[in-house]
């Protein structure tokens, strides 16, 4: 029976808020007859605390069975805030993997990214133990970091980070992407396009679809499911909200369900402006996401612009909307933009501006173009081109040739 050990820091279980695609990724390689093992901390990257240990087995690493998926959590050092405490704590969490895998007896070790380190760590680790190495690119290392900073190329973490990506770029055994944009980058850093695996999308087994209103409702229910950060873009969508308040179009509300460091920011200047049609929520367990989105109209993603998110991004939130046919009002370009509207998903912006993004919210709520069967697609195209059942058990079948060799 061939074994898998995946190595994310942030992975969590379903019944936490965040992205549970590791939980589910290894739900389904166990459903294939592997034996599958999740190294990740219990230390919520969203909430700020622990969510599965107590005072009585504090720096203990625990070994929990989550509805059917092994996950190690190790203790790491807390953070409230990027900075120092966080990037330390991602140093702990490198060293205690690299120390659980050198001693592991799994055929394949799977790191994923964020944060790079761990996946370096886990490599040596897996060398040393003459084992497959796969490196999952959920974010492009340090491309992502430059555009999220607004850094240079000649700072010396860029340079670190870079070097770091090649390596893992040039040496790994397989390197699994989750946007298509991503291989030219790959490809230029040393990987070969025949150890590149594309993995996007949802497993969309006993997910609920979205029912369309017939007759579009007084006010169009919008929803943003996920972090509220900087580079999330969710001050220009108050701002595109204030622009659309200036045009005497008032006849939506947006809900953001999550949490993040620019929340409290956030808040203020809906209190300041007076936007009444805008909400907040706490953030919900994975679990809940799917039964959540249906009770709304349209789903908001958006990014800062970056030359990054045009290519080499792939969020979650997008296949999330999509996989209960929610329709989609994004400001992204390029590969997600061709993705929205090549499976009739919903509407993109023409830019990445406050302008732009109140354009194409206008577009969705304007009653003279509602349409109950328009924007129904996205489901069909999950089922057609990113269902990551099927996708997971072609990966199996690599991952299982080179565990062989």
């Amino acid at each position: 029976m061939p074994s898998i050990s995946i190595v994310q820091q942030y992975a969590i279980p379903p019944d936490q808020p965040g992205g549970t695609r590791h939980y589910e990724f290894a739900r389904l390689f166990t459903s294939l007859g592997w034996t599958s093992e999740i190294i990740a901390s219990d230390f919520s990257h969203h909430e700020k605390r622990f969510f599965r240990r107590n005072a009585t087995n504090k720096r203990r690493s625990l070994r929990v069975n989550e509805e059917g998926v092994h996950f190690r959590y190790f203790w790491i050092p807390t953070y409230d805030r990027n900075g120092p405490r966080r990037s330390f704590s991602m140093m702990w969490f490198s060293i205690r993997a690299f120390l659980h895998v050198i001693c592991s007896p799994s055929d394949v070790i799977y790191a994923s990214s964020p944060h790079i380190f761990c996946c370096l760590s886990t490599y040596a680790a897996a060398r040393i133990r003459q084992r497959c190495f796969v490196f999952e690119v959920r974010d492009l290392w340090p491309e992502h970091f430059a555009a999220v900073r607004i850094g240079s190329e000649d700072e010396l973490e860029y340079k670190v980070m870079g070097a770091i990506a090649n390596l893992l770029y040039r040496r790994s055994d397989l390197v699994v992407i989750f946007a298509r944009g991503s291989t030219e980058t790959v490809l230029s850093r040393g990987g070969t396009a025949d150890r590149i695996f594309l993995l996007d999308g949802v497993d969309t087994a006993g997910l609920p679809i979205r029912v369309p209103k017939r007759n579009l409702p007084e006010r169009t229910q919008i929803v943003y499911m996920g972090t509220l950060g900087a580079m999330y873009g969710i001050q220009m969508a108050l701002d595109a909200c204030v622009i659309l308040r200036a045009r005497g179009i008032t006849n939506f509300d947006i809900t953001f369900v999550g949490d993040g460091s620019d929340k409290r920011e956030l808040q203020e200047f809906v209190t300041s402006e007076q936007l009444d049609n805008i909400h907040f929520r706490d953030p919900i367990p994975k679990a809940e996401v799917a039964r959540t989105l249906i009770e709304f109209d349209a789903g908001l993603l958006m990014f800062l612009p970056s030359s990054l998110f045009s290519f080499g991004i792939s969020p979650q939130k997008l296949f999330d909307y999509m996989s209960v046919n929610l329709p989609v009002i994004s400001n992204v370009q390029g590969d997600l933009s061709r993705i929205v509207k090549e499976a009739n998903a919903g509407v993109v912006s023409d830019g990445a501006t406050a302008e732009a993004l109140a354009d194409a919210i206008q577009e969705m709520v304007n009653p003279a173009n509602y349409d109950h069967v328009r924007f129904q697609g996205g489901r069909e195209y999950i089922d057609a081109h990113a269902n990551r059942a099927a996708l997971t058990r072609q990966l199996a079948e690599r991952l299982q040739l080179l565990a062989d060799v």
